[in-house]
């Protein structure tokens, strides 16, 4: 099974991307992702990996309609 090892293979990653109300609906994360998955490509990257809060639905569902899946669940434990 390929899981994108960075061994193996690039990985691109992106967190914590936020667009400000005001400028939402407007396409700009859309084009954000768009030009991430074109300049990880003309650097051979093999994966791309973002990070989402599992509260946010819209950045999930606007992701998905993007190609990305679900491949790996970040815990964390506050101390």
């Amino acid at each position: 099974m390929d899981i994108g090892n960075v061994y193996d293979n690039k990985v691109a990653q992106s967190d914590a991307v936020y667009i400000k109300p005001e400028y939402r609906m407007k396409g700009i994360a859309r084009q954000i992702i768009q030009y991430f998955t074109y300049w990880s490509k003309n650097n051979k990257v093999a994966y791309i990996e973002l990070k989402v809060c599992k509260s946010n639905n819209k950045a999930i569902e606007l992701y998905k309609k993007e190609g990305f899946t679900t491949d790996k669940i970040v815990l964390k434990k506050k101390i």
